[in-house]
């Protein structure tokens, strides 16, 4: 798992790490984990298929932003 975020919560000393699809929260005193979550990548639902969009092409133009 790749590391990307933490952060120590000074209120209580508790450690949360974040990395790509998890999240943990840490003992701070060994480090152990307390609680983990994973926030993906989830499969969507064969019933969650919206209307397949026909693709509409838009070319450039010239603007003077």
């Amino acid at each position: 798992m790749p590391f990307e975020k933490m952060v120590v919560d000074p209120s209580n000393t508790r450690l949360y790490v974040a990395g790509v699809n998890y999240l943990y929260d840490l003992h701070s005193s060994d480090l152990s984990v307390r609680v983990e979550a994973v926030t993906g990548p989830m499969d969507d639902s064969d019933q969650c298929k919206g209307d397949q969009l026909q693709t509409v092409f838009f070319p450039p133009y010239f603007t003077l932003s």
